[in-house]
């Protein structure tokens, strides 16, 4: 099974349309430097129109913990990615979220930092240096094969295609081997609402498992 997530929303008709299309996740983009970046009172309009199923997450960049609680609330999203520097101590002050904390995998990212980090997935995105993601660059994807051993719940971001999807899927992430939760993995794709037709954003691996990681 793969899991849709279509990020950058920014209106209803693209949420919309993006169930329509089958997506399962939709990504608000609540980083005010980002050209998709949505107020969260607008959001809230947009998510009280979707259905209660529908995984809704809001993306931050080393945000103040107030400012993600409030936003949480008022836009009344059911997950949180972190895609900034944040520290396991500034995820730790939001346990109980469903939170996915990205990592850019730069020459100095080691996959067992991971561990130090109780949330519900993990998310690897191309390193930039100038961007905080949306780069269209290409992640390394042995880092991911490494990474997922660690940490079954993986996202993988950066420079997707229709094509590569395809083949990092099936070649990477279509085990059926259990994870350490007991459940099977299942694949999922992330789009960029800006191109919905391709895959641009990032391209997960979720295999349900607890807060952290057992």
């Amino acid at each position: 099974m793969t899991l849709v997530k279509i990020c950058g929303i920014t209106n209803l008709d693209d949420a919309l349309a993006a169930l329509d299309a089958g997506a399962d996740a939709l990504g608000f983009n609540f980083y005010p430097r980002s050209p998709r970046y949505i107020k969260p009172e607008t959001a809230g309009r947009i998510i009280e129109n979707v259905p209660d199923e529908v995984l809704t997450v809001g993306v931050f960049v080393n945000e103040a913990l107030a400012v993600v609680e409030k936003t949480t609330s008022v836009a009344g999203i059911s997950a949180i990615q972190l895609h900034g520097t944040e520290s396991p101590e500034y995820c730790k002050a939001l346990e109980g979220r469903y939170l996915i904390k990205v990592f850019a995998t730069g020459s100095e990212f080691k996959p067992e930092t991971v561990l130090d980090y109780q949330v519900k997935a993990i998310m690897l995105d191309a390193y930039d240096g100038k961007t905080f993601g949306g780069s269209g660059k290409l992640s390394d994807w042995s880092i991911a094969r490494k990474t997922r051993e660690l940490f079954p719940a993986l996202f993988l971001a950066g420079g997707l295609s229709a094509e590569n999807v395809s083949e990092y899927s099936s070649r990477n992430l279509a085990s059926r081997r259990k994870t350490r939760a007991g459940t099977t993995p299942k694949a999922a794709i992330s789009m960029s609402a800006k191109t919905a037709e391709t895959p641009t954003s990032a391209i997960p691996y979720r295999g349900e498992s607890s807060d952290r990681h057992e």
